[in-house]
């Protein structure tokens, strides 16, 4: 083996176990068992996003959940006010729950603020890694209901507050 095969290998490693790491800390992986953890560290790719690059847009589906390694991102609705951010979202966020678990239409569009690291799963690669643990489904949907009913919590309480809440809780689909 030659020493870049065996520089190359070792750097896979690395990566997976870094990516292992990281799913622990994400909720929606945090209590899964192991085995299930390494495969989805396995199925994760990384990618690099440069600033003003669009990680989601507005609409489109394409089915990607995002942990930001490093970097930020700003959150617009290009169809009000494409220069105002609504919201921003620094390293150690996950976003896309509710991607990996169906289709849905991105109601904003991400984009870099600053040079981002991100570790990505597809729903594809999602459902995959879930085929053979099909006794994981009832744990990851109490962490996305769990996780809807506490921004649903925060939601009201700001309407409580005299902040602008809406109108309709989520968790009321």
């Amino acid at each position: 083996m030659s020493l870049s095969t065996e520089t190359h290998k070792n750097s896979q490693e690395c990566e997976y176990k870094s990516n292992l790491k990281m799913l622990r800390q994400i909720d929606l992986f945090a209590r899964l068992p192991i085995e299930s953890l390494k495969v989805f560290a396995y199925l994760c790719e990384r990618e690099t996003f440069q600033p003003g690059d669009v990680l989601f847009s507005q609409g489109e589906d394409n089915g990607q959940a995002y942990y930001i390694i490093e970097g930020s991102a700003r959150l617009v609705d290009l169809e009000k006010d494409p220069d105002a951010s609504l919201r921003t979202y620094e390293a150690g966020t996950f976003l896309g729950r509710l991607t990996l678990i169906g289709q849905t239409n991105r109601l904003y569009t991400l984009i870099a603020r600053t040079q981002m690291h991100c570790l990505l799963l597809s729903r594809e690669k999602f459902s995959q890694a879930l085929d053979p643990f099909p006794q994981l489904y009832p744990l990851i949907m109490q962490v996305v209901a769990t996780k809807i009913a506490n921004w649903e919590k925060q939601n009201l309480r700001r309407g409580q507050d005299g902040q602008t809440a809406m109108p309709v809780g989520v968790s009321m689909l």
